[in-house]
């Protein structure tokens, strides 16, 4: 049962330009909710008297909170994974300073591999055939781009099943090699990859259909788009099986010309 005495004591944690700060009761751990932070960082003790995230106890249960606005009624077990999800979706949308895309990225001996896809695209699975082949996992969540740089936010592999989860090994500190770009729909009964390639104009826009907040596509971030993408190749299709369409996709990206340039 939650304790309904109420001990408040406030954290402040920062990452891509984003401050925050979150407040909630003295009987919770802090360390079982540092998942929620940027990579890298930590939920740090702080004297501010506002908090962007709280958590109060309910009757029974915990309740998430931002700022004046109740989100979620939760259990103790599920807290930590409710703040990342309401922490991450926040410093997606808001950050000043790097855009989100909704994507995996794999980095690859000659290239970056981005796979652009919405929730249950199968992005996970297909993410889990290359991490088991032992190329590095940016994230499987967002692909951060800072004007030609694509920088990491690691979680745990998620799965449908969530006794799956799968904890990535440290990613690099960021990827500038040039882009290869497949934007995919799962077709169960294809037995492999069909694609075809695509302009850097399309590829600027299936990266801007899954981008986490459009209001932040300024002219700036559009540049960086559009110079991501020139640099790189771009294929649209579908694709069926995961451990097979993962060697595809490499077999695919090595016989490109145009790693040759750069």
């Amino acid at each position: 049962m939650v304790n309904q005495a109420f001990q408040p004591q406030r954290f402040t944690t920062e990452g891509f330009g984003i401050h925050l700060t979150l407040e909630l009761d003295s009987q919770l751990d802090i360390s079982g909710l540092n998942q929620a932070c940027p990579p890298g960082q930590a939920w740090l003790p702080c004297s501010e008297t506002k908090a962007d995230f709280w958590i109060r106890p309910g009757r029974g249960h915990w309740l998430l909170g931002h700022r004046n606005k109740v989100l979620y009624q939760a259990s103790q077990h599920e807290l930590p994974d409710v703040l990342r999800r309401e922490v991450h979706a926040y410093i997606a949308t808001h950050s000043p300073s790097h855009l989100f895309i909704h994507a995996a990225a794999v980095q690859l001996p000659h290239c970056l591999l981005v796979l652009p896809a919405r929730t249950y695209s199968g992005k996970s699975t297909l993410t889990k055939a290359f991490l088991d082949l032992g190329y590095p996992v940016l994230s499987d969540e967002f692909c951060v781009i800072q004007e030609s740089r694509v920088y990491p936010f690691p979680r745990e592999l998620l799965l449908r099943d969530p006794d799956q989860a799968i904890k990535l090994p440290p990613p690099p500190p960021y990827c500038d090699l040039p882009p290869a770009i497949f934007s995919l729909k799962y077709q169960k009964d294809e037995p492999g990859l069909a694609v075809q390639p695509i302009s850097a104009g399309q590829a600027v826009m299936a990266l801007i259909d899954n981008c986490v907040s459009a209001r932040h596509l300024t002219s700036e971030r559009l540049g960086w788009l559009a110079h991501f993408c020139q640099k790189g190749v771009a294929f649209s299709g579908t694709r069926g099986d995961a451990a097979l369409t993962t060697q595809l996709i490499i077999d695919k990206t090595k016989s490109e010309e145009k790693w040759k340039t750069h």
